[in-house]
């Protein structure tokens, strides 16, 4: 079993799938405190610059695996902790009326009005 993980670029449309993701890497490179917690100011110049250099290291793994639109809506952001955050409010969101449409649509389907099995399971697939 391979410890590599395939890259999973976020688009918008998988945060599920990408976010975790992009959380194992974090955590395999000791990446991920700097996204969860707000650093304070900092008035010791050695670590202040040890964890600019981490909170920069966060932020770099974070925007390798989201599309160029999205770095878009994300390029003001200084911080990983912002930028996890940024992150989770433009995608964790569940639109009812969406769920509520995908649950009609699949309630709908008949199996027998598929002229093959593989027609009917490709067609909840695209949902």
């Amino acid at each position: 079993m391979s410890s590599n993980i395939e890259p999973i670029v976020l688009d918008g449309h998988n945060y599920v799938v990408s976010a975790p993701h992009m959380k194992i890497l974090l955590k395999r490179k000791v990446l991920w405190q700097y996204t969860t917690i707000v650093i304070p100011y900092l008035t010791d110049t050695v670590v202040k610059f040890v964890i600019g250099g981490k909170k920069d290291e966060a932020i770099g793994v974070i925007t390798t695996y989201i599309s160029r639109e999205i770095c878009f809506h994300t390029s003001r952001i200084d911080g990983p902790h912002e930028f996890w955050n940024k992150l989770k409010v433009m995608f964790d969101k569940v639109v009812e009326s969406h769920v509520t449409r995908i649950e009609k649509e699949l309630i709908s389907l008949d199996p027998h009005s598929f002229e093959r099995i593989e027609y009917y399971l490709a067609r909840i697939k695209e949902l």
